[in-house]
C-alpha cells in the first residue's frame, strides 16, 4: 500500500513537471504569462489593461507557486523573498502602525522568480530560447515606439511614456534582456552572438543613448568592460568586485561623490550632485532615522525643498519602506546570490550572468531597480546554477566575432 502511494505521488509530481515544461516551452503561453510583468505606467492609458494585468498577475503567482511546490522544487532565493515581503507587507506595517506598501511588487518579484525557476528546472534550453525571443521582441517594440513617438506615446506627471514606461526605466528591462539572450547563446554552445543577441544589444545601446539615460550608460559600459575581461581570461572574481561596488556605492550615497568623479560626471552631462540625488539621499536617510525599525511603509517619496522626489537608490528605498530589518534581509539575499555566483565560478553560464548582475548592482545605488521584476531573473539564475550541474563542455562564452 505504501509503495502504491509513493508511486502515485511520484506520478503526480512528474505530470506537473511535464506540464510546467510544456507550458513554459510554448512561445505563445510564455508570452501571455509575461504580459503582467511588463506592466508600467504605459498600461494605465489603455482602458482596463492595467486592472486586467493586476488580476492576471495575482492568478499567475498563486498558480506558479502551487505548481512549484507540487513539483517538489526548492529555492533559497524564494525563502529570502518570502521573508522580506512577509516583513515588508505585513509585520512591519502591523507592528509600526504604518501603511502597507501593498502586494504588487511582492507578486511581481516572487511571480517572475517562480516562472524563471520553473523554466530552468524543465527544459532550460527551450525556455531560454523562448524567453530571449519574447524579450527581444519587447525591446524592439519599445525602440520602434521611441522612434515613432520621440516625445512619448503618452505622458504623465513623471514625463513621456513608452512601452517600458519613463526613459529611466529602460535599462531595467534592456539589461536583463541582454543577459537572457547572451545566456541562451552560452547554453546552446555558440561561440559568437546570435542575431537575436546582436539586435538586443544594439537596441539597448540605441535606446539608452537616444534618451541619454546616464545610469544606463554607466551600466552598459561597466558590463561591456567586465565582459571583455571575461571573454579573454574566462574568469572573473564576482565576490571581490561586488564588495568594491558596494563600498564605493555606500560612500557615494552617504557622503556624496568625491572631486575626482567630476570629469566623468561632466561627460555624462551630470553635476556633482548627480542631478540632485545627493540631497534626495540625505533627506531619505533623515526620514529613515525617524523610524529605523519599521520604516515608513507605503510612502514612496521623500520631500526635498517642498518638492516630492523619488528615492533614486534601491537600498534607501528598501530601508525607507521596511526599516533596517527589511534592509538587512534584502542585503542578505544579495549576499547569498554573490556567494552562489562564487560557488558556480567554474560554470560559464554563471560567470556570464554574474557580469550583468554586477552591472545592475552598480546601477542599484543610483536608481531603483525593482519597478520591473526582471532583475530577479538574474538572482534566480544564480540560485539555480549554484545547486544544479551544467555540462561545462557544452557551454561557451560567446563574443561579437572571433578574431582568431
Amino acid at each position: 500500500m505504501l509503495q502504491q502511494q509513493m508511486a502515485r505521488s511520484y506520478d503526480i509530481v512528474q505530470r506537473f513537471r511535464r506540464f510546467a515544461a510544456s507550458v513554459l516551452g510554448s512561445k505563445i503561453c510564455l508570452g501571455l504569462l509575461l504580459v503582467p510583468f511588463y506592466k508600467s505606467s504605459f498600461y494605465d492609458y489603455y482602458g482596463s489593461l492595467s486592472s486586467i494585468s493586476n488580476i492576471l498577475l495575482t492568478l499567475e503567482v498563486y498558480s506558479l507557486l502551487t505548481i512549484f511546490l507540487i513539483c517538489g522544487y526548492r529555492s533559497k532565493l524564494l525563502l529570502f523573498l518570502a521573508a522580506y515581503y512577509l516583513w515588508d507587507c505585513f509585520l512591519a506595517p502591523f507592528l509600526g502602525g504604518t501603511t502597507s506598501p501593498g502586494l504588487y511588487y511582492c507578486y511581481q518579484a516572487i511571480g517572475f522568480t517562480l516562472l524563471v525557476l520553473l523554466g530552468l528546472n524543465g527544459n532550460k534550453k527551450s525556455f531560454l530560447d523562448n524567453l530571449s525571443l519574447i524579450m527581444c521582441f519587447a525591446c524592439v517594440a519599445n525602440y520602434v515606439l521611441l522612434l515613432c513617438y520621440p516625445d512619448g506615446v503618452v505622458s504623465d506627471a513623471n514625463g513621456s511614456l513608452w512601452l517600458f514606461g519613463i526613459r529611466t526605466g529602460f535599462a531595467l528591462v534592456l539589461v536583463p534582456s541582454m543577459c537572457v539572450s547572451v545566456l541562451r547563446d552560452c547554453i546552446c554552445g555558440r561561440t559568437t552572438f546570435s542575431l537575436r543577441t546582436i539586435i538586443v544589444i544594439a537596441v539597448a545601446i540605441l535606446s539608452i543613448t537616444n534618451q541619454w539615460v546616464a545610469t544606463g550608460i554607466v551600466e552598459l559600459v561597466f558590463i561591456a568592460l567586465l565582459y571583455i575581461i571575461l571573454s579573454i581570461t574566462n574568469k572573473i572574481n564576482i565576490r571581490v568586485i561586488a564588495l568594491i561596488i558596494c563600498i564605493t556605492g555606500v560612500v557615494i550615497v552617504v557622503f556624496g561623490p568625491s572631486s575626482f568623479m567630476s570629469g566623468w560626471l561632466d561627460l555624462l552631462g551630470r553635476d556633482s550632485t548627480f542631478t540632485g540625488r545627493t540631497e534626495i539621499w540625505q533627506s531619505t536617510i533623515i526620514d529613515i532615522a525617524e523610524n529605523p525599525v519599521y520604516g515608513l511603509g507605503g510612502i514612496e517619496y521623500v520631500v526635498v525643498h517642498e518638492a516630492v522626489k523619488g528615492f533614486h537608490c534601491l537600498w534607501l528605498s528598501v530601508a525607507h519602506e521596511s526599516g533596517i530589518p527589511g534592509l538587512l534581509i534584502y542585503v542578505a539575499m544579495f549576499i547569498y546570490c554573490v556567494s552562489a555566483f562564487d560557488k558556480s565560478k567554474a560554470k560559464k553560464p554563471a560567470l556570464i550572468v554574474g557580469v550583468f548582475f554586477l552591472g545592475i548592482l552598480v546601477a542599484s545605488f543610483i536608481e531603483i531597480q525593482t519597478y520591473f521584476p526582471f532583475m530577479y531573473a538574474l538572482l534566480a539564475f544564480a540560485d539555480y546554477f549554484s545547486s544544479h550541474s551544467v555540462d561545462v563542455g557544452d557551454t561557451s562564452i560567446p563574443v561579437l566575432m572571433k578574431i582568431r
